[in-house]
């Protein structure tokens, strides 16, 4: 037995080395990014020869935030939040492989707040005034409506929501028995809401007379418009596109 271990202890030995781990393909690179500098990804434990192809979000997605070199890619982002990085390629038995990594900036300047838009705000008309309307015909001044639609731009209902017309509207127009200025501002769909029983018999034969006129084939007046009536006169004008115009128009009365 002495001679059999003095054997092989005396055979050549020969080196054992054990199998390599392979390296499954992932992407490297900074956990956390600077501003203002340029960071690189890399993409390890793909086989030689094999190129993958860079996803970036949406707001990297121009020259100025990303640039895919021969060696990786190279991110700067403008702004704060997390970046997700995607990376796919293809091994030589086909597989797809997407590998992804997150990295964060921190401490850039948030971007600009947008600027806030004023909603519109449909016309509105004047006050009641208790005990409620009175249906006095006009001994003198005016009774005026304008009619608008749905599709108002912001630069009419500007004029429409004027107070410097409605100042004006006050002074030309006649009050009703109840004091309240014979003008109006509504939206052509309004006897669908049944708020013309707020009204006097004469605004709903005005607006009766208003709609007969604007549905005429030949009416050469489009909404938003203006009906301007003295006595049994009534005059339809097209809403000026100025709000000066609208109080030059409302001061002649019409003329």
């Amino acid at each position: 037995m002495q001679a059999l271990l003095l054997l092989l202890l005396c055979l050549p030995q020969s080196p054992f080395e054990p199998e390599p781990v392979p390296v499954v393909p992932h992407i490297e690179g900074p956990a956390e990014l600077r501003l203002g500098q340029k960071a690189k990804f890399t993409v390890v434990g793909l086989p030689a020869g094999v190129e993958p192809t860079w996803s970036v979000p949406a707001s990297l997605d121009n020259d100025d935030g990303h640039e895919v070199t021969p060696t990786g890619l190279l991110i700067w982002p403008p702004v704060n939040g997390p970046y997700e990085i995607i990376a796919a390629a293809q091994h030589d038995n086909g597989k797809l492989v997407v590998m992804r990594m997150t990295t964060e900036l921190k401490g850039a300047r948030p971007p600009p707040a947008p600027t806030p838009v004023e909603p519109l705000v449909p016309p509105v008309d004047p006050p009641l005034v208790p005990p409620g309307p009175t249906d006095v015909t006009p001994a003198t001044g005016l009774r005026v409506l304008f009619i608008y639609p749905p599709t108002a731009t912001r630069e009419q209902l500007t004029i429409l929501n004027s107070g410097a017309v409605n100042a004006v509207l006050d002074e030309v127009c006649a009050k009703s028995g109840t004091g309240r200025a014979e003008w109006r501002k509504w939206d052509r769909d309004i006897d669908k809401r049944d708020q013309l029983k707020n009204e006097t018999p004469a605004w709903r034969e005005l607006w009766t007379a208003a709609k007969a006129s604007l549905a005429k084939p030949d009416a050469a007046t489009k909404l938003p418009c203006v009906f301007i009536q003295r006595g049994d006169a009534v005059s339809l004008f097209p809403l000026p596109a100025t709000e000066a115009a609208t109080i030059a128009l409302l001061k002649a009365g019409g003329k």
